[in-house]
């Protein structure tokens, strides 16, 4: 990959990690249709997440160093005299632990991750398309759900393994694991910005395990020499990741994320009919249009 190369999948990832639209689905569904090879480059993914992350970290940077110094207090008094959640802990001290809980099912990447992403290789493209359409459902019942109060420090134990798990669904093709994720939050009673948060925060590790193992493990090997292209990797995918991250913050706020619900079923449908028009047409869409022109 070139620089140009990297720059567009940087932005690609930055904007999939902080907006609930499925960018690896969009790519595999418009290189399906057009006959290109989209990379699927494990270092760059890897790469890309992290600078993802690091946006997110930097888009609410106040809310991380409290829970960090929270963190810190919860740890001594362990040292010192031993923790008891129930009565010791801070609001900060339990989202810390809740997020920590989130990423135990991160443990099913390794097992299932590849199996899981194949699917998309082994099977038409309206898998893309069905997956788009049941992201978007998902996430169009959650934002006309009614609205919780739940907030900071009031995360339930199995609520934030549910929420692990819906960010986790992001490996399979057309799925927006951080729409699913925000999704699961709202649904069980959350507060709109706090389910954003939390579920950010969430779907950004599961990225992260996900790049390094979903589609290949990474290796000292597969470092990439140039140094350049990693960097512009990874300082446009912080760049996009935070510009959508404000978005999303807006949109959420004024109760508008629906809009994201509806952009998913439109390309749902979209990609289910041309899917349909190629298995019924029995060849791909670009060559079943140069036929027409013929």
């Amino acid at each position: 990959m070139d620089l140009t190369q990297m720059a567009l999948y940087g932005i690609a990832v930055g904007i999939a990690s902080a907006l609930p639209v499925s960018i690896d689905g969009i790519a595999s569904a418009v290189g399906h249709f057009l006959s290109i090879d989209v990379p699927a480059d494990g270092t760059a993914a890897a790469i890309a997440c992290i600078g993802a992350l690091i946006a997110i970290i930097i888009r609410y940077i106040k809310k991380v160093f409290s829970a960090l110094k929270g963190t810190a207090v919860m740890l001594y008094r362990t040292w010192g005299k031993g923790f008891s959640y129930a009565n010791d802990s801070t609001e900060d001290q339990r989202d810390v632990l809740m997020f920590i809980l989130s990423l135990v099912p991160c443990c099913i990447i390794p097992i299932a991750g590849r199996d899981i992403t194949s699917v998309s290789r082994d099977t038409d493209i309206t898998v893309e398309g069905i997956c788009f359409l049941l992201c978007g459902a998902l996430l169009l019942s959650a934002c006309r759900s009614p609205r919780g109060e739940s907030g900071d420090g009031t995360m339930r134990p199995w609520h934030a393994l549910l929420i692990g798990a819906a960010s986790v669904s992001g490996i399979f093709p057309g799925i927006s694991g951080f729409a699913a994720a925000l999704s699961a939050a709202l649904l069980l009673g959350y507060e709109a910005m706090y389910s954003l948060r939390f579920a950010l925060f969430s779907s950004a590790a599961a990225g992260i395990f996900a790049a390094f193992y979903g589609a290949g493990r990474i290796t000292p090997a597969a470092v990439p020499g140039d140094w350049a292209g990693a960097s512009v990797c990874f300082a446009a995918a912080a760049a996009a990741c935070l510009c959508a991250a404000l978005l999303t913050a807006w949109l959420v706020k004024k109760e508008k994320a629906a809009v994201f619900a509806y952009l998913l079923m439109v390309l749902g449908l979209i990609t289910v009919i041309l899917g349909t028009v190629e298995t019924v047409s029995g060849m791909p869409l670009a060559e079943l249009i140069a036929a027409m022109k013929g």
